[in-house]
């Protein structure tokens, strides 16, 4: 298969999973949620609202999400989502294609890799949002999870955003790499 084919299936894969997460921003879920496939029966799991809080940046917000989907073979993909929502005034960072998220795990940084989010920018009541979509082996979420201190750098080719990790977010991350072990561990 051409590296072209197979990039526009990485992409479609990756769109899917944006609008997957996406359509669960109306209704405020569990931060962990697992669903279940209803022809395979194999359940996929997602971060849903892992929201990096920092009170000093009171125009925009930023979000980490997770999820793991299986390809049509059973096999199992890793995505990190960012979400980054910001009043007009503040704009948006306009994440780039490329490796433009960073997320360091006890002095350890992780340089991702993803799209972008050009084609995942919105305007919704009044604030301005981009999703970007990044792949991730299962090994770096636990490292993630594994951590004790987390920081996590989005950068755009308008600026970029650093948070840290809050307890909150340690414990999703841990709920979510305990569920896809559970899954995955032989009954």
């Amino acid at each position: 298969m051409g590296t072209s084919c197979r990039m526009k299936k990485e992409l479609l894969l990756m769109a899917i999973c944006v609008g997957w997460l996406a359509g669960c921003e109306t209704t405020p879920p569990p931060d962990v949620v697992s669903r279940t496939d209803e022809i395979t029966g194999r359940q996929s799991h997602l971060i849903t609202d892992n929201i990096l809080e920092d009170p000093s940046q009171s125009d925009s917000l930023l979000w980490l999400n997770a999820s793991q989907l299986f390809t049509y073979r059973g096999a199992s993909r890793y995505y990190l989502e960012v979400r980054f929502q910001a009043r007009p005034e503040r704009g948006l960072i306009e994440i780039s294609p490329g490796q433009s998220l960073t997320v360091t795990a006890d002095g350890v940084p992780l340089r991702l890799t993803g799209p972008g989010s050009a084609k995942f920018r919105k305007e919704k009541y009044g604030t301005l949002i981009e999703n970007a979509v990044f792949t991730v082996d299962f090994a770096q979420l636990e490292q993630i999870a594994r951590a004790k201190e987390v920081k996590v750098r989005v950068a755009g080719t308008k600026g970029f955003v650093e948070r840290q990790f809050a307890a909150k977010n340690f414990q999703n991350f841990r709920e979510f790499v305990s569920q896809v072990r559970a899954d995955e561990t032989p009954r």
